[in-house]
């Protein structure tokens, strides 16, 4: 779609809501400006889903309060089935004119970049694209140990070209802090699950990982056997910048290090964790899907283990999909 192009576009205040996992998750994208006759910019803020509506009931999983994998914490938990169905509020049949990030459940979209992406936190070089709302309603799990529904969001996109998976996020959180300057992932922060293996095992392969950016934009790789609390993690770049609902984060992966270079239709393992509050006390999880035998399952790996303690940090078969349009 050009830039400039006028479509009729309702905008709405996105429940806030967030939930605590083991990955500090991406950040919600956007107020509610509500225009009709919208220009469609690059202002990613002005590009907010239509309502959402999620499915699945609570059933009780959970993540653990500690980075890494643990036993099922039971406070707060809900479950919704990778994220929420999206219905817009204009063009035709009530969609968004934009493309969406979200496709289905637990299953997400990376459109084709059109113009290059400077990694600095502002996101004024993002097209025009439907974000993936992550909130306590949509997502798969929503874990609080303060017994409340969590308030974090997050809307992210994605795009990519032959040399780079790109990601970004606006996160609302009221009260972004931390206390931990070695181990962004007991901060307020995202993280990032990426697989580019095709096989059937559990642990982590060498094109497969498990990244973390915290809202002061510090950095991390925890993709264990082979990566470990890497604070410079290869292959990965990313920059965070404060806004006035939160922070927004901004990250590119070098198409290497997932198995790249691809092409449209090419199909990646894909999942987002959202973390409120020191020490991980309020996470949220996209998808955390279901998967069949879990093939390679050694070390730190958490396959089968049950009672909560499947996690994307220590179990790559949970991931839901990402195709490349």
């Amino acid at each position: 779609m050009a830039i400039g192009q006028v479509w009729t576009v309702s905008c709405y205040a996105p429940q806030m809501s967030s939930l605590r996992a083991l990955a500090r998750l991406p950040a919600v994208l956007a107020l509610g400006l509500c225009t009709s006759g919208l220009a469609c910019t690059n202002d990613y803020d002005l590009l907010a889903p239509g309502p959402a509506t999620g499915s699945g009931a609570a059933d009780g999983q959970g993540g653990s309060g500690a980075h890494g994998g643990g036993t099922a914490a039971s406070s707060s938990v809900a479950a919704g089935g990778g994220g929420a169905s999206t219905t817009g509020g204009g063009g035709e049949g009530g969609r968004s004119p934009c493309a969406p990030t979200r496709v289905g459940p637990a299953r997400a979209a990376a459109h084709a970049s059109r113009q290059p992406k400077s990694i600095d936190g502002n996101l004024d070089d993002w097209g025009c694209s439907e974000p993936l709302l992550l909130d306590a309603a949509s997502a798969a799990v929503a874990y609080s140990a303060k017994d409340r529904t969590p308030v974090v969001s997050v809307h992210a996109r994605l795009e990519w070209d032959d040399g780079y998976l790109y990601f970004a996020a606006e996160v609302i959180d009221p009260t972004p802090g931390d206390g931990n300057d070695s181990a962004p992932y007991m901060n307020d922060s995202v993280e990032l699950y990426l697989r580019g293996s095709t096989g059937a095992d559990a642990n982590y392969s060498p094109i497969d990982h498990h990244f973390i950016v915290d809202h002061a934009g510090r950095k991390m790789e925890d993709s264990p056997p082979l990566v470990e609390l890497e604070t410079d993690p290869a292959g990965f770049e990313a920059a965070a910048l404060p806004w006035a609902e939160g922070y927004r984060i901004e990250a590119r992966v070098d198409a290497a290090v997932l198995g790249g270079p691809w092409q449209a239709g090419r199909t990646l393992g894909f999942d987002l964790l959202v973390s409120d509050g020191e020490a991980q006390v309020e996470y949220l999880i996209w998808a955390l899907g279901g998967h069949g035998p879990c093939g390679e399952c050694s070390g730190q790996c958490c396959c089968n283990q049950g009672g909560g303690a499947e996690l994307p940090s220590c179990n790559t078969l949970v991931f839901g999909d990402l195709d490349l349009l």
